[in-house]
């Protein structure tokens, strides 16, 4: 939540400081897509053990116990947390077709970032990342045949449209399953080293939980039970799994 704010308030100062001067508004994109791939990078690097963030920070306890690092988190406390700076910052990508370069080495290294993105995410065993980022592959697909269009002035518009829509419907699942092949490829090939062989099955299974969103709501309405117990002082800080297994899950709990 506080990286979308975060996300937001980039928007908003954006907006409100820079919207007259095209080159700063670059700057800030192009910072943005930075941290995107560097984040990727070095989460890469962490997860297959060329390199160590441990000094940074410390595997999650509970998706990542043991030490042993079975979701990607890169430089944060928690995968879901990396998700989402993911989904945040990948629209950004845009940005690379702005850049003085010829046209097919812009696209390819705005390919080459979604899939980074989407391998990413994949190896996060983030469902939410999983929902959403599709949209965003979507909307950069959507920029880059609308920009070819612009470019060329092929045809009229209502020929493009029609196009554009068969072209982005087999563009990105082939985005998603290139992505996907890539996570197993170099699992399977033991071309790098990590705590846990990836396979197809976990995935499978990772991808039916999306739709048990039950389990949430529950969490959601127990901590509201918290919160009306002491609503003021509340129960001290990361304590909701201390009091959630005292209160619900034990059989002279109150609830």
């Amino acid at each position: 939540m506080l990286i979308i704010l975060q996300a937001y308030g980039i928007y908003l100062w954006i907006s409100a400081f820079v919207k007259d001067d095209e080159r700063y508004s670059g700057w800030i994109m192009s910072s943005l897509v930075t941290s995107f791939f560097v984040t990727i990078l070095f989460g890469l690097l962490d997860y297959f053990k060329i390199i160590s963030l441990l000094g940074l920070r410390d595997l999650d306890p509970t998706v990542n116990a043991g030490g042993r690092q079975y979701r990607m988190q890169s430089f944060f406390g928690h995968s879901g947390w990396f998700a989402e700076f993911l989904t945040v910052l990948a629209p950004f990508s845009i940005v690379v077709l702005n850049l003085k370069l010829k046209r097919f080495v812009k696209l390819f290294l705005l390919v080459a970032l979604l899939i980074l993105g989407e391998v990413a995410l994949i190896m996060s065993y983030q469902r939410g990342g999983w929902i959403s980022y599709p949209l965003t592959l979507g909307v950069v697909w959507w920029a880059i045949y609308y920009s070819g269009y612009r470019l060329n002035n092929e045809g009229g518009q209502k020929q493009f449209y029609r196009q554009m829509v068969i072209k982005i419907l087999v563009s990105l699942p082939l985005t998603i399953l290139v992505s996907f092949l890539l996570v197993l490829g170099v699992s399977k090939l033991g071309l790098l080293n990590s705590d846990y062989d990836l396979d197809f099955g976990q995935y499978a299974y990772r991808f039916k939980e999306i739709s048990k969103v039950n389990d949430r709501a529950q969490f959601y309405l127990a901590g509201l039970k918290l919160f009306l117990e002491r609503p003021f002082f509340g129960n001290g800080n990361e304590s909701f799994a201390l009091f959630y297994r005292e209160l619900f899950m034990n059989n002279r709990g109150k609830f």
